[in-house]
């Protein structure tokens, strides 16, 4: 049931952002699918939402409401995530996933401020290598730590 109720806060969320951006009912839109189609979309997602949240609470992958309805909202990702991990889907067909999300080409690192420690000997590739200073806290092998 509270799979059932994420999949409708998915839908209801896609249906009112649909609105706000084309100020009239998707269906209305030239070029997109009608009434009916969205109907049946629709309720296709709602029984995904149902189905694979039911399957993963009755074989007690799930522990509670909240997961249950979570389950719902993510229905659709995890099927496509499950089929692509299977090679049954290609990867490129898909949307954004987690795992898409989290490799997604992110801003370079600040530079970070030069480590404490007086310059040392030179390391092979040319560098200097750092040598702690004395004071420092976080020193390997420091006795006074």
């Amino acid at each position: 049931m509270w799979g059932l109720a994420g999949g409708f806060v998915v839908e209801a969320l896609n249906l009112v952002a649909s609105i706000r951006q084309q100020r009239t009912w998707p269906w209305q839109v030239p070029g997109e699918i009608g009434a009916t189609l969205y109907l049946i979309c629709s309720l296709l997602r709602l029984a995904v939402s149902t189905i694979v949240a039911g399957a993963l609470g009755a074989d007690d992958q799930v522990s509670g409401a909240a997961g249950a309805f979570l389950i719902g909202v993510g229905a659709p990702l995890i099927i496509r995530a499950t089929l692509a991990q299977i090679g049954a889907v290609s990867t490129t067909s898909l949307e954004p996933t987690a795992d898409s999300i989290t490799t997604m080409d992110a801003p370079a690192p600040a530079a970070l401020p030069p480590p404490s420690g007086t310059a040392g000997p030179s390391i092979d590739d040319g560098t200097d290598a750092v040598v702690p200073d004395r004071d420092d806290p976080l020193r390997i092998g420091s006795a006074d730590v």
